[in-house]
């Protein structure tokens, strides 16, 4: 009897392990005290099936990363400081696929269609952003970086409306529509511009197998018209490590990987040839001598 209802609790942990989450995605300005800002990180997916000018057909999926900001990857200073995961030479952090966004990419048609990104950050205070890029903002684009944070609150709060569900969990996901209007990643309320408030050049998005750097953006002091600022986000303001910036990558599988690249192995100094025949001869100098000094 006991054996069985060990195999019973067994099951039921396998279903929840297996069962979709449905959850919100916290947000950047969401929570009280420490919690406050500390929002997720999220992935957005979108499809715009080859039709530019006729957005009926047009898919989005988005899904939290169950990797809050503050937790996960940075300090709280006005001047972030971001810890071990993000900033270690040599670590990589992959997030796998679930059944509801594997199944979302096995309907499209054709994948070079997809355009994705991944942002997060807390607008709660001196304001964080943290971000895919495939084009680097301008001036102009760092000026408006205060509306970032609520632009993206606008989307998310779009995305978990869907859901009804107020707590967070890991993998929360949801499939979107253009019909679903701030919602859609792919729609003007997100896209590859925080929802058109990083225009100008700026584009955080990019194409399935593209690695995108990883940067993050921050306010230089909490209050109005401050200056903003940004850099890779494994370099601290010093240096790159190995001369490369951290990116993430979402593979054809549905996996997204975090890598910081490792340092570059340290190659042995090749030694000039006339160096070898100056090496051999002194050699051979130094055994006829001790001939020499024996007879």
């Amino acid at each position: 009897m006991k054996f069985q209802m060990k195999l019973l609790a067994l099951a039921v942990l396998g279903f929840a392990a297996t069962a979709p989450a449905h959850a919100s995605i916290a947000t950047t300005g969401g929570g009280s005290g420490a919690t406050a800002g500390n929002g997720e990180l999220f992935l957005s997916v979108w499809d715009n099936n080859g039709t530019v000018n006729d957005t009926t057909d047009d898919r989005g999926y988005t899904r939290d990363l169950g990797s809050f900001l503050k937790a996960d990857w940075s300090s709280t200073a006005n001047t972030p400081v971001f810890n071990a995961v993000a900033n270690t030479a040599g670590t990589i952090r992959t997030y796998a696929t679930d059944t509801g966004f594997q199944s979302w990419l096995n309907a499209s048609t054709n994948l070079s269609n997809l355009q994705w990104n991944v942002f997060g950050g807390d607008s709660f205070g001196a304001k964080k952003f943290v971000s895919t890029v495939s084009v680097l903002p301008s001036a102009t684009d760092l000026a408006n970086l205060g509306n970032w944070g609520t632009q993206t609150d606008t989307y998310l709060a779009a995305v978990n409306a869907l859901t009804g569900n107020t707590a967070t969990s890991v993998n929360a996901s949801v499939a979107t529509t253009s019909a679903n209007g701030n919602a859609f990643a792919g729609g003007i309320g997100w896209g590859s511009t925080v929802g058109g408030k990083a225009g100008n050049g700026f584009n955080n998005a990019g194409s399935i197998g593209q690695a995108l750097a990883f940067d993050a953006f921050y306010e230089t002091g909490d209050g109005v018209g401050q200056t903003f600022n940004f850099a890779s986000l494994n370099d601290n303001g010093t240096e790159l490590h190995n001369g490369a910036a951290a990116t993430f990558t979402l593979a054809s599988n549905g996996v997204l990987t975090y890598n910081v690249p490792a340092a570059a192995p340290v190659s042995a100094v090749p030694v000039p040839a006339a160096l070898w025949l100056l090496g051999s001869g002194l050699i051979g100098m130094v055994g006829v001598a001790r001939r020499r000094k024996e007879a």
